[in-house]
């Protein structure tokens, strides 16, 4: 049986729209992106600045956390696993932890005033399953942006602006933009990067954001109901790729033909 991760169980509980059908089309979706993995080893990339500054960043959020509730937590790096899913989340001590680095002030406040991520909701119960913890905490935070990514915006915009050669006061005025909307918590900047061009005045600086409006903490009780529907749902999976996907002859019988 498919042992599916976390991340992506709020793609298999999305319900059906047709009542009569028992997956859904974006269920359906990701099981085929599944198959093709597990049977052809091919994984679409995932490469983008929202992701970058999540792995990049994700010890930055513990940090932060921890300064707000008096926590000494680290970073998880074991994978567990059941019959069913396979993860490995944030934090396992006597909770659950996920964090959840937004990429901007935008997305942050956006996050924070809606409703609870149904994909993270799954992402949660499923690492309280895989541990036997009774409680997680989503937090979301927003970190200073990655120095590589403030370098790559700028460069974009020399291109956009033809200033390869010569800044000018637009180019300038568009990096202080960037600067602002990039940067968070000032200090923790230049002590992470020292020798930072900045094109700010850094000594009228006053764009900083408190830690405690930058960190947003969503308590999910572990909840055996979903997980008896998690259950049933990726057992119908695994029926459903059995039925409609695996009886494509494998690599190697194919090899053999």
């Amino acid at each position: 049986m498919i042992k599916f991760h976390p991340s992506s169980l709020g793609l298999i509980m999305t319900e059906p729209k047709v009542k009569t059908e028992l997956l859904g089309e974006t269920c359906k979706k990701h099981l085929i992106e599944v198959f093709i993995s597990e049977h052809y080893g091919r994984r679409k990339t995932l490469d983008n600045k929202w992701l970058k500054k999540g792995i990049a960043t994700e010890n930055e959020s513990i940090r932060m956390f921890n300064s707000q509730h008096d926590a000494k937590y680290t970073k998880n790096e074991e994978t567990l696993s059941n019959d069913f899913v396979i993860g490995t989340p944030d934090i396992i001590e006597d909770i659950i932890g996920e964090a959840k680095s937004s990429y901007d002030i935008w997305t942050f406040l956006n996050a924070k005033h809606s409703k609870l991520d149904k994909d993270y909701y799954w992402q949660c119960q499923a690492y309280m399953w895989l541990t036997g913890l009774k409680s997680a905490k989503l937090f979301y935070s927003l970190n200073n942006n990655p120095i590589e990514d403030i370098q790559d915006a700028k460069r974009k915009l020399q291109w956009k602006l033809s200033s390869i050669d010569e800044e000018t006061d637009e180019y300038i005025y568009e990096c202080q933009r960037i600067e602002r909307n990039s940067i968070y918590d000032l200090g923790r900047f230049q002590f992470d990067y020292p020798y930072f061009d900045f094109h700010s005045d850094i000594d009228n600086w006053k764009y900083d954001i408190p830690v405690k409006e930058r960190l947003h903490v969503i308590d999910i009780p572990f909840d055996q109901l979903a997980i008896d529907k998690l259950k049933k749902r990726i057992e119908d999976c695994n029926q459903w790729m059995q039925t409609n996907l695996y009886n494509i002859p494998s690599r190697e019988e194919i090899e053999q033909l």
